[in-house]
């Protein structure tokens, strides 16, 4: 029984460890550029939120990390049937606040903020 324990124990802090690890290696705030002004939103808060992956936004990972940023794919013009940045942030990131009936969804100024220069 003791070895048992032991052993969960050290499963759970390897876990622990590896989640903080990945964790930690996210940026907080994310920053989009985009012609109608920069989209900025808090990765930790929705890392943080329930019922979401990694793999819920960053739907290409293979592994435990994150291999690419949205934009390394998602171009500003169609490509081989790959949607635009603007096409995809706006089924993903419009669509699940649409979902869940919280955030913005409806005014571009609502996600997207000129940037003084």
């Amino acid at each position: 029984m003791k070895s048992l324990f032991a052993h969960l124990t050290a499963v759970l802090v390897v876990l622990l460890s590896f989640a903080a690890l990945v964790y930690a290696a996210a940026p907080e705030v994310i920053k989009l550029e985009a012609r109608q002004g920069v989209v900025t939103f808090s990765h930790a808060k929705h890392a943080a939120l329930e019922g979401l992956t990694c793999k819920t936004c960053h739907h290409e990972m293979k592994g435990e990390t994150v291999e690419k940023k949205c934009s390394d794919c998602h171009k500003q013009k169609a490509q081989n049937n790959i949607p635009t940045m603007k096409t995809a942030a706006h089924k993903q990131c419009r669509g699940c606040h649409k979902q869940i009936k919280k955030g913005p969804t409806n005014k571009c100024k609502e996600c997207h903020v000129k940037v003084k220069k």
